[in-house]
Order: structure tokens, then sequence, then C-alpha cells
């Protein structure tokens, strides 16, 4: 008891001296009947009740709390610390009662600011001004259980699923009521009679337009024919120079058959032209014609000195063998070169021809020649000078050309591929 009462004095001397002169309540605590009775009107004033008890120690209990109504906060103040002295005077206040609290207890300073602070509502501000302190002190432990900071759940995510489950949503509303407006408008309109207006349109157009678009390529490709020849045109005319003017041709200069492309004696027409690609004149390339789907564009693997078979063969050459080499020159109107003739492909197959076919390298439009003096030009009849003294055929020699007046009108074999022209004059190309 005295300890208690020193440890009480001293912490008083630190805080407050004001309470230096109340040692009995100091450092004690309600006992237990004085407990009951504060707990019961604390009970009935939180419910909103009167409470009637002829307990003396509740009347005592009632008597002092009701000194705390209708005052000022000063006031207050006063009548706290007289309730407490009344308390301690009249044994409200038990140092040992074991019944009442067991175990560590707060300090009575501490304990008798609490109460003060239950009693001002947890206002630190009304408690009396020499327990405010610890009043204070209570208040901030209550904080760190009540107002601790609690982080609140991330809704970042949540919000972007329902954003995203939304977007969804929206876009298949969206595309159903553009697919019923398409839908819809289609059927307004549109009428069988409107769409087969639109398709009759559309056949008249495509027939206007395909034409045109063949035009344009046949066009194309007769003009890539065209310029194949003026290379050639300058490849001949550098041959030419080099060679004392004579036409290209292989050392094999006896008469044979001339259509056999590839044959291994040279013996070919072809073989001719080939020269130009041997000794580096020309490219193989520009002696194919776009109109060709079997021209070669590129040298054979073994070295070569013909064509390999005659559809490879683009051009028909002027031909040389079984001429004299007196005659192997070129005057300016000397045809040399000219698209692939279709009386040597179909004679050459025992097929019957006529003399005045076109080539049939550009469907049988016509056929772009190639003349000594380097020109071209787009032939739509392989009769040169037509209707005049020297009316001449490509395809032919001037012998076959001689015979052609009884069988004017008939498709019989012309040719059988050694025929030899009649001089410098009379164009015949093959093969």
């Amino acid at each position: 008891m005295k300890d208690s009462a020193d440890d009480m004095t001293h912490d008083s001397g630190n805080n407050d001296a004001s309470h230096s002169h109340q040692p009995a309540r100091d450092d004690a605590l309600l006992n237990a009947e004085a407990a009951r009775a504060l707990d019961a009107w604390l009970a009935a004033h939180a419910a909103g009740m009167q409470l009637h008890s002829e307990d003396e120690r509740g009347a005592n209990v009632h008597s002092l709390m009701s000194m705390l109504d209708g005052v000022s906060m000063e006031g207050r103040d006063t009548r706290i610390e007289r309730a407490l002295d009344t308390l301690a005077m009249h044994g409200a206040f038990d140092q040992h009662d074991d019944d009442v609290f067991k175990g560590p207890a707060l300090h009575p300073l501490d304990d008798d600011a609490l109460y003060a602070l239950m009693m001002a509502g947890f206002a630190p501000s009304r408690v009396p001004a020499s327990l405010r302190s610890r009043a204070h002190k209570h208040v901030a432990l209550a904080d760190l259980v009540t107002e601790a900071d609690v982080p609140a759940p991330s809704t970042r995510l949540v919000d972007r699923a329902i954003a995203k489950i939304d977007e969804a949503q929206n876009a298949v509303v969206e595309a159903e009521h553009i697919e019923e407006t398409r839908a819809g408008w289609f059927r307004s309109r549109f009428r069988l009679s409107d769409i087969a207006g639109i398709a009759a349109m559309l056949v008249i157009g495509a027939s206007i337009v395909i034409p045109v678009l063949g035009h344009f390529r046949r066009e194309g490709m007769r003009l890539a024919c065209d310029n194949n020849m003026a290379t050639a045109g300058l490849a001949f005319a550098s041959y030419m120079n080099d060679n004392a003017d004579k036409l290209p041709a292989t050392p094999q200069r006896q008469q044979r058959t001339w259509w056999n492309v590839g044959s291994p004696t040279n013996s070919s027409n072809s073989a001719n032209l080939y020269v130009l690609i041997n000794k580096n004149y020309v490219h193989i390339h520009d002696l194919a014609c776009p109109c060709n789907d079997h021209a070669r564009h590129t040298l054979p693997d073994q070295p070569a000195s013909d064509w390999l078979s005659d559809p490879e063969v683009s051009y028909s050459y002027r031909i040389v063998a079984g001429v004299p080499a007196t005659d192997q020159t070129a005057a300016p109107r000397t045809m040399l070169l000219t698209d692939r003739s279709p009386i040597v492909t179909k004679n050459r197959r025992g097929l019957p021809a006529r003399p005045d076919e076109n080539s049939e390298q550009h469907g049988g439009r016509g056929q772009t020649v190639l003349f000594g003096d380097g020109s071209t030009q787009w032939l739509t009849s392989p009769i040169l000078n037509a209707g005049t003294p020297n009316e001449d055929n490509i395809w032919l020699p001037k012998s076959v050309e001689l015979m052609l007046d009884h069988l004017r009108g008939r498709q019989d074999r012309l040719l059988n591929g050694v025929e030899a022209p009649a001089g410098t004059t009379d164009n015949f190309v093959g093969p």
C-alpha cells in the first residue's frame, strides 16, 4: 500500500502537482459494488433510460453523474474533480479488489484519465486539465486500432475486365445492327430486275474491256517482237561488217534438208542463224518471240550449234543452204528474218498448208519482217509487192510460186525442205 502510494506520489509530482493532496484516490480502483453501479448507470444512460436504484451506491453514482448535466466545460471539469474526491472519501475506490481486476493494471492516473475520457464522450478537450495529457495518449492508442490505414483492394483488374466485356458486347450489338441495316437497305433498294440489269451491264462492260485488254496485250507482244528484230538487225550488220558482207552461215553449204532443226550435221538453216549466238553477236533471248511459249531464252547446259528442236525456233531465216557464196549477201530490201513460217511448220509434219497463211505466232494476224537495211515492217500478208510483176511470197521459193497457178485455191504440200531461192531477189525463209 505504501509502495503504491509512493509510486503515485512520484508520478503525480512529475505530471501535475495539483494531485499531491489526494493520496487516497490517486492509486485506488473502484471496488466491485461501485463498478457494478457505474456500469449499470452507463448502460441505462446509453439506452436513454432513467435508472432508479434503491441501492446506496447506485444512488450515489446517479447523484454524482447528474451533477455533470447542464454545466459548462469549465464547471464540468471542476465537478468531475469533486466527484472523484467524493468517491474516494466514501470508499468507492479499493486498492486491492481482486474481484474487479486481476493481472497487470493501468497506472492509477492513466486509469483516472481513461474513466474521465469515457465520461467526456472520448473528447480529450473535455477531460480535466490534470488528466488531459494522459487522455490524449489513450486516444492515440485507440486511433492505432480504429484508424489504421488499410489499403483498399485494387479494382483495376476488375474494371478492365468489365470494360472488355462491355466493349465486346457493344461490338456484337453494333455488328448485328450494321448487318440488319445492310440487309434492310439491300431489300429496300434492289429488286430482281435491278440485279438483272446490273448483271447485264457487267456482261456488256466485260465484252468491251476484255477485247481491249487483249488488244493491248497483243500489241505489246508485237512491239516486243519488233524490238527483237531491230536487235537482230544490228547483229547482222556487225557480223556482215566483220565477214566481207556475207550472211551468217555454217561451213556446211551443200544442199540438204534444211528444216531438220538440231541435226548433228548442222544442215538446218536455223544453225546458220545460230552462228550469231555462238559468235556473241546477239543473245539467244533476243531471238525468242514473246508469242512462242516454247522459245528458248537461255543457252543449253552443253555447247550447241543449233536450237535443240523445231518448237524452240521463233524466227525463220533467209535460206542460204545450196546458195552460191556470191549470192549470200543482203541487198537493202532483201528480207533477212521474219516470224516462223507456217508453211514449214505444217509441211514438215506432212500437213497441207495454204501459201497465203500468216505466221501462227501472232494468232494469224501477221508477221514482223527484218530487211537488209535494218528496217522492220509489220505485214498482214506474206505477199511482198502484191499485184506487181515483182510479187513475192516470203514462205516460198520462186520455183514453187510459178506452180501456184494450177494450185490456186487448193491446200496441198508445197515444200519438201530442200528448195532454194532463185537468186538474191527471191525472198525465201525457213524453217
